[in-house]
């Protein structure tokens, strides 16, 4: 097991090991240095901690980036089905 994790095989480097936990932390230290409630105004009004608002408003703009790329795939499926194929004579 050269490069590698226990378990993972080399496969899963340990540079990529050490992104992952790098990462975590940044979000981590993200969401404790911005706890403090703030005001929320679109359709309702409420107060809410700043990192809930950020992660609510990232995992809405992800699910539509989801959903957008799922109604492509449906549409080209769809183009693909559509293909009249007309018996030689």
């Amino acid at each position: 097991m050269v490069g590698g994790l226990p378990g993972y095989g080399a496969g899963f480097p340990v540079l990529t090991y050490i992104v992952y936990v790098i990462f975590v932390g940044l979000v981590v230290l993200f969401a404790t240095e911005n706890l403090h409630v703030v005001p929320f105004y679109f359709l309702i009004s409420f107060e809410a901690p700043l990192v809930l608002i950020v992660g609510i408003a990232f995992f809405v703009g992800f699910a539509a980036a989801v959903l957008g790329v799922l109604l492509q795939a449906v549409r080209q499926r769809k183009k693909k089905t559509n293909v009249i194929i007309r018996p030689r004579r």
